[in-house]
């Protein structure tokens, strides 16, 4: 996948940076495509799974 050069200098997108992507259906076809970092990414799942695997473990 290619970005536009503004695009990546106005998101510090460097290479070799690592992005999870994620889609969206509406009516059958993807509507949205969402990159995120992955850093982030695993910030926000142990956000969000963390006080739930707490209460488990």
């Amino acid at each position: 996948m290619v970005l536009p050069k503004d695009l990546r200098e106005k998101a510090r997108i460097k290479a070799g940076d690592k992005f999870a992507v994620t889609s969206w259906e509406k009516g059958g076809e993807v509507c949205c495509i969402t990159l995120t970092r992955v850093d982030d990414l695993a910030e926000i799942v142990k956000g969000s799974l963390g006080p739930l695997m707490k209460d488990i473990l």
